[in-house]
């Protein structure tokens, strides 16, 4: 009688579908486990007060789009004030709204996207903290990294819980992307590396891959910064 043996699952195979496995949890915990106690009714109740005037940034911007709203009349009544976020969140929600509604998305297409934003981008955020953990220590560092960020309680699953509707889903998920690529730029210059010589002169000797993952770090710093004004604190870094 013949056996028939599985196939052996390499390591680095058996991440992935953890990291499957992990996103689908997060998914699980950050939008169907509180998903009752944010809309009921046809409504949609946002979970701190913040998530509503991100709302209301995201509803002028539908309305005046493609302008961002440059003073606030309604709010340290009766001075205003400029909005004190940057705008990449109320961009990212209103262009998700598009998507799903069209030019002029109905208030409740508008209002469930912001819902679902932070829990999606928190979401995402597990692939760029896989492939760094994986790039640092090895894919069984990445499956426990992808699936501590998934379950583990704390400031991070709060915050990107559906109906968190704030900023700090953008901070995660772009300063994360920001230090992979970081981290991909300064590995692929260990093949053939940036050289200064000539005083101030710069001879550029470095790969293509060191360029790409370089400008990419760029680009993503830079939408990180026009997510969140602190996030001058990773230029320290």
């Amino acid at each position: 009688m013949t056996s028939h043996r599985l196939p052996r699952l390499s390591a680095s195979t058996v991440s992935v579908l953890v990291l499957v496995g992990a996103i689908s949890a997060a998914l699980a915990i950050r939008i169907g486990w509180p998903f009752s106690n944010v809309v009921g009714d046809g409504s949609v109740w946002f979970r701190e007060m913040d998530g509503w005037y991100h709302m209301r940034l995201v509803d002028r911007l539908l309305a005046n789009f493609p302008h961002t709203t440059p003073f606030d009349p309604f709010s340290f009544y009766p001075h205003g004030i400029e909005p004190p976020f940057h705008p990449l969140t109320r961009w990212l929600i209103a262009l998700g709204a598009m998507v799903a509604g069209g030019r002029t998305p109905a208030p409740e297409t508008v209002d469930l996207v912001g819902a679902l934003y932070p829990a999606i981008l928190g979401t995402l955020t597990l692939v760029p903290a896989f492939v760094i953990a994986r790039r640092l220590a090895g894919p069984l560092a990445a499956a426990i990294a992808a699936i501590v960020l998934a379950t583990m309680p704390g400031e991070f699953l709060s915050r990107s819980l559906f109906g968190f509707t704030d900023h700090h889903m953008t901070e995660a998920f772009f300063s994360t992307v920001t230090l992979l690529f970081l981290l991909l730029a300064a590995q692929a210059a260990t093949e053939q590396p940036v050289t200064v010589s000539h005083g101030l002169r710069l001879r550029v000797l470095a790969s293509r891959r060191t360029i790409v993952y370089s400008i990419a770090a760029g680009i993503s710093l830079g939408l990180y910064l026009v997510g969140w004004r602190g996030g001058l604190m990773l230029l320290a870094i």
